[in-house]
């Protein structure tokens, strides 16, 4: 899927608020992990040093980030 920085940025950032959201069935090691990831993942987006990624490695769906 193509889409802008900004809406890749926007999609990041509801994914990483969802997965605050669903900690609770979580244990605090796989919380922080997936924090993590998805923070260096804005992060690297957000700085043009990824321009292809996937949110969940068990979903097939690929974002491409076009400017």
């Amino acid at each position: 899927m193509f889409m802008k920085r900004a809406n890749a940025l926007k999609l990041l950032l509801d994914a990483r608020q969802s997965a605050i959201g669903q900690a609770a069935g979580m244990s605090v090691d796989d919380t922080d992990a997936k924090l993590e990831a998805l923070n260096r993942l804005i992060f690297d987006v957000r700085a043009c040093r990824v321009n292809e990624f996937q949110i969940d490695p068990a979903d097939e769906m690929e974002i491409v980030v076009t400017d």
